[in-house]
């Protein structure tokens, strides 16, 4: 993670994913019942799946169908839904669908390929087939970091991140939101709101969230990301978000552009990003963005005898994001939003690399990333949503 030092302007991340939960493992559909009489009405599972539906008509051109649909909890309430895809009975892909009615947007992330959100946490912390069986919840404890009961009591839970999370330490999640979320203003009005609305979860027309355009970097699709977890410095520390990203990156150009994959191991190139960017991996600290970028020309002119240039994006529009991807050049970007820190909240970063975009009728604008949190190469977040409290990025290009 990037902890910031400024202080957070409104509580995103909550409302990006739907997001922050405590919940008693096994007691769905008590919980289910109790969120629809809460603050706000939320769409039904037929509803979600009706969307679900017409997702796969406008972006998959293949047999792939829904295979399940899983409840992500905020306090007793359900905030989302994650629905997975298979194709001929291999996963292929999910989509988060908010589930509060007055949602600007419904589809806060979603990937085109590979195992659901669920599944990569429950393969990642090893859970047993018998409890894999069990009633399924997801729980999201920060900026696009979610966690799964590893428990049968659901007592502990394991996140994105590669940690451990109590459930005492999130209790009273839900109150605790309440108190920090500011008020959102959804600037369609009600007239626009019941068509957007109709349109996702009834049997009306969806055209309006039709794919506009799209574009990839060179390797898009067939570089996988390797994973905060498996990255780690000498002694078996865990790895950290940006320096994964870095490696991510980096290995992007000595794989895919230049073929010197089998003379480099990520790993390697991993330790030199951490060395040269003068990095305290037992710190508390997250690495920098700058940071990582120090490491990275070091790294390029030590090692593989190229030159490094950063382009920062920080202070642009999606303009200048998807004027990069046009001119095949990766993005290390950071996101921030408020993440929850033994029952306290503070403003922490993550970092991915851009790699893509999808574009929609209503606006709304997808990065496609590499994530050391997830092992897919096609998921995308909602890059111009309200959702998130700060964005930074820099165009790499390596010569």
């Amino acid at each position: 993670m990037i902890k910031s030092n400024k202080k957070a302007i409104a509580f995103a991340s909550v409302a990006f994913c739907g997001l922050f939960a405590f919940l008693s493992f096994g007691s769905l559909p008590n919980i289910a019942a109790n969120a629809i009489d809460n603050e706000y009405d939320i769409v039904s599972e037929k509803e979600c799946e009706i969307a679900a539906n017409k997702w796969l008509v406008q972006n998959y051109d293949d047999d792939t169908v829904i295979d399940e649909i899983i409840p992500v909890m905020t306090g007793e309430k359900i905030t989302s839904y994650c629905v997975n895809f298979t194709c001929n009975g291999e996963p292929n892909g999910y989509i988060i669908i908010d589930s509060d009615k007055e949602s600007r947007n419904f589809i806060p992330e979603f990937s085109l390929s590979g195992k659901g959100i669920y599944e990569t946490l429950s393969e990642s912390a090893e859970i047993s087939n018998t409890f894999a069986t069990s009633k399924k919840v997801i729980y999201s404890v920060g900026n696009l970091d979610y966690a799964i009961p590893i428990n049968r009591e659901g007592s502990v839970l394991y996140s994105s991140s590669n940690e451990t999370i109590t459930k005492s330490a999130l209790k009273h999640m839900d109150e605790q939101i309440a108190a920090k979320k500011p008020s959102f203003v959804n600037e369609r009005t009600e007239a626009e709101k019941k068509i957007y609305y109709d349109g996702f979860f009834s049997e009306t027309d969806m055209s309006f969230n039709s794919l506009k355009k799209l574009c990839n970097i060179d390797g898009a699709n067939s570089f996988k990301p390797s994973l905060m977890s498996e990255l780690r410095v000498e002694g078996g520390f865990s790895g950290n978000c940006t320096p994964t990203a870095a490696t991510n990156l980096f290995s992007l150009h000595v794989e895919e552009r230049w073929g010197m994959g089998e003379f480099f191991t990520r790993q390697e190139i991993y330790n030199s990003i951490v060395s040269f960017g003068k990095w305290n991996q037992f710190g508390e600290l997250g690495m920098t963005l700058s940071s990582a970028i120090k490491g990275m020309k070091s790294t390029a002119r030590s090692i593989f005898f190229h030159s490094l240039v950063s382009i920062s994006l920080s202070s642009d529009g999606w303009d200048k994001w998807e004027e990069s991807i046009v001119e095949n050049i990766p993005i290390l970007t950071a996101v921030w939003g408020l993440k929850n820190n033994n029952g306290s909240w503070e403003e922490v970063g993550h970092a991915i690399v851009g790699i893509g975009y999808r574009v929609y009728d209503d606006g709304a604008c997808y990065l496609r990333v590499l994530d050391g949190w997830y092992p897919s190469n096609e998921r995308y977040i909602w890059f111009n949503s309200d959702y998130f409290t700060d964005k930074e990025g820099y165009s790499i290009i390596i010569l």
